[in-house]
């Protein structure tokens, strides 16, 4: 993904190829030595609370932005995992931004609201 280091990951545009086609492919080998063509999704909107639980975690994360299953997964080597997680990164990185961006603003304006608000008093 060809980015600009001065711009934030959240203003960063999407490639039109992947938005196109939902994600890129990515020809990675399986610990036998074959190689397979595998696509890294691009996350929707919807999805993005599940890939955020999913990132630290090389095998789970594979799969999920693979789509595929653990039976799969456990077939590829280190190097594809690796591939697999910096590319799905790559391509997500500006609606992670945004996503994480609107939470803090959205967390900033309810301090906001519990510093202002006075506690009612029942008698």
């Amino acid at each position: 993904m060809n980015t600009n280091p001065d711009t934030p990951a959240a203003q960063q545009p999407i490639p039109a190829d992947v938005l196109l086609n939902g994600g890129q492919t990515i020809t990675v080998k399986t610990l036998k030595g074959e190689t397979v063509d595998v696509k890294v999704r691009l996350i929707p909107v919807k999805e993005l609370g599940k890939y955020l639980e999913t990132v630290g975690d090389l095998a789970n994360f594979s799969g999920f932005i693979t789509g595929k299953d653990e039976s799969f997964i456990d077939q590829l080597d280190d190097d594809a995992l690796y591939a697999i997680d910096e590319l799905g990164r790559n391509i997500n990185s500006p609606r992670v931004a945004r996503l994480l961006e609107r939470t803090k603003v959205t967390l900033q304006e309810i301090g906001q609201i519990t510093k202002t608000a006075t506690p009612s008093r029942s008698l």
